[in-house]
């Protein structure tokens, strides 16, 4: 029906026919692309993709030629219940219609109610599978629990597409498989997927159908936002009827077949998408390792007031998420720096947060008026460029902020909510090691010393905290044939007159974290993060890199001169919630047990020394 009706539209308004949207089943296929199996019953591409692909036309199979998720454009999941569908019972912020009606069906809103799950159903279950570190097997049918290196939270907004609500009547049994939060949760990994494994999204929409029932899910780096659900077939039963809303059918049906790459999350601004119109640009290397997905790809920035191209390589790492930075960094080579190796940084940090270039220029201008301070700049990144790119006006994300902060917009229970602003921010860097590619404990000895240094310095003297030490930030490189420690990502730091999170997100990388930052206040709020905080950190970073993993002499098939330790009881710390890491903490900074000091791997007995005399520290404070 969806195709009948934009093969109607390309002959009513003479587009490209090519580009209109193609809707077919992919259900009984996974997608290529993500790290898990998964693939929404329906999906939407470039209708010369479909062509080109060699698909026939209608199989009730899925795809003889099985496409990924960087061809995708919108995801369809089809459910057999109407109570399948979010009514807005257990949403954290609803949005009144235009009437001033409460939209949200108040039977499921009572039921939840008594059931205790009113504002924490929905947006705390999805954001706490966001935020879980622990990685699934491919074979896993719950919610991709990948590892995370940021703590971030979900917000949840049911927005009301109409004054009118629907009828809480509800005629078919629902069972266990169909439950709304596992329907929300299994939405969510699309979304997830489509954000963290196709090209650079900015956003994604997917559509729900409960029986008649169509809704519109929306997901972006700061929100996830449903419509009101409307009817797009009649229904009638013994006990109900439910006329068809055909006007707001077809809107939708125009909306998305004349809607722009950038209104469909394509950042087209960024880098060209070379996987939407031509299937074989999706090529079998890219299916059997996700990392060659940007090799040999382009990006263009501008640089002093020209022009510049990076030729992206291999990923490094990609975060997956929905909510938050989401970073991902590429490797990348460039005519500008002919004699580098290069990493591109891509995120999308809050546009309130301070960047991070002005936090190492600010370094750099603080050691270069010291006479004794040029060691300083041998243990900071070389931040070569950094480029936001903002959200265009009439772009979804751009029009719902302004729509929900607008002064026409009411919530229920006159709640406040707020939109956190996010831009996708561009960095180019010289390369860095990671620490698991040193071989002695010596070097990483001398790479954390350098590191506790430098810290130190930054703090007293251009007066800024990092905020997030963890194992993926202390990296190094070599400086006139000596290893450096290099003190990284100055993404969540703060100058110290500015101390306060500048975004609702809780910084830090929790198996890293200080005890401290896992207990909330009354409001939901984290302590003011303290330098004593970061030196936590750093302990913790010893005692996971000591006790967790050993240092071989010959690497694993990554390069990594680490290995896991299996028998360590440190790897849950990967897994735990913020409750379970503050009591294994505090237990062993402020428990006067000889037993509760971290025991290292032989290979770094050396660092005993270490963990015991910061456990004797900690405790004296």
């Amino acid at each position: 029906m969806c195709n009948i009706a934009t093969g109607i539209f390309v002959k009513e308004d003479g587009s490209d026919e090519a580009k209109s949207l193609w809707s077919y089943r992919q259900d009984p296929k996974y997608l290529f692309g993500s790290n898990a199996d998964r693939s929404p019953d329906g999906m939407t591409v470039f209708q010369s993709l479909w062509e080109g692909s060699g698909n026939e036309m209608r199989t009730n199979e899925g795809p003889q030629k099985n496409f990924g998720w960087p061809q995708g454009q919108y995801f369809i999941d089809w459910k057999r219940f109407r109570k399948s569908v979010d009514r807005g019972s257990t949403s954290p912020y609803t949005v009144l219609g235009i009437d001033g009606t409460d939209p949200r069906d108040m039977k499921e809103y009572l039921d939840a109610v008594e059931r205790g799950e009113e504002r924490t159903g929905i947006s705390s279950a999805i954001g706490d599978d966001l935020r879980n570190n622990k990685r699934p097997s491919r074979s896993t049918s719950d919610m991709p629990r990948a590892k995370r290196s940021k703590t971030e939270s979900s917000i949840a907004a049911t927005v009301a597409s109409g004054g009118e609500t629907l009828s809480s009547i509800n005629v078919e049994p629902v069972d266990d498989s169909q439950n709304r939060l596992k329907v929300s949760r299994q939405c969510a990994r699309y979304a997830l997927d489509v954000l963290s494994s196709a090209g650079f999204r900015s956003h994604c929409f997917g559509f729900l159908v409960g029986i008649n029932e169509l809704q519109i899910l929306y997901y972006d780096r700061s929100v996830i936002a449903v419509s009101q659900p409307f009817p797009m077939v009649d229904l009638k039963t013994t006990d109900y009827v439910q006329c068809v809303d055909e006007r707001r059918f077809v809107a939708l049906l125009i909306c998305l077949h004349r809607a722009t790459l950038a209104q469909r999350g394509i950042m087209e601004n960024l880098m060209p998408d070379p996987f939407l119109e031509m299937y074989q640009n999706y090529t079998d290397d890219m299916v059997k390792d996700p990392k060659t997905l940007f090799v040999g790809k382009q990006i263009k920035l501008q640089v002093g007031g020209k022009a510049v191209l990076v030729t992206l390589g291999r990923i490094v790492m990609r975060q997956p998420g929905i909510i938050g930075r989401n970073t991902c960094v590429v490797e990348g080579t460039s005519d500008e720096w002919p004699d580098m190796d290069l990493v591109v940084k891509i995120s999308w940090p809050a546009s309130s947060r301070v960047p991070e270039n002005t936090f190492v220029d600010a370094i750099k201008e603080a050691a270069e008026a010291q006479e004794d301070a040029a060691w300083v700049l041998d243990h900071i990144p070389t931040i070569l460029h950094s480029q936001d790119f903002s959200l265009q006006p009439d772009s979804p994300g751009s029009r719902l902020r302004e729509y929900l902060s607008g002064p026409d917009v009411k919530f229920v229970d006159d709640k406040a909510f707020y939109y956190e602003h996010r831009v996708c921010r561009v960095s180019v860097y010289e390369r860095l090691h990671h620490l698991d590619a040193l071989t002695t404990p010596e070097d990483y000895a001398r790479v954390i010393f350098d590191v506790f240094q430098v810290h130190r310095w930054i703090y007293d003297h251009p007066r800024i905290i990092h905020r997030d030490i963890s194992q993926g930030n202390i990296m190094w490189h070599k400086r006139r044939g000596r290893i450096c420690g290099v003190l990284n990502d100055f993404d969540l730091s703060s100058f110290r007159n500015a101390i306060g999170a500048s975004s609702k997100q809780r910084t830090g990388t929790r198996p890293f974290m200080a005890h401290e930052l896992h207990a909330l206040d009354a409001n939901g709020n984290p302590p003011v993060h303290l330098y004593r905080h970061d030196l936590e950190s750093i302990f913790y970073l010893i005692v996971l890199l000591t006790c967790a993993y050993a240092l071989k002499k010959v690497p694993s098939k990554d390069g990594s001169y680490l290995h896991a330790n299996k028998s360590s009881l440190y790897h849950s710390w990967f897994s735990m919630t913020d409750n379970q890491l503050y009591k294994e903490k505090h237990a062993i900074i402020s428990t006067y047990n000889a037993r509760a000091i971290p025991v290292p791997d032989n290979s770094f007995k050396d660092f005993a020394a270490w963990n015991k005399g910061y456990t004797k520290l900690s405790r004296r404070v």
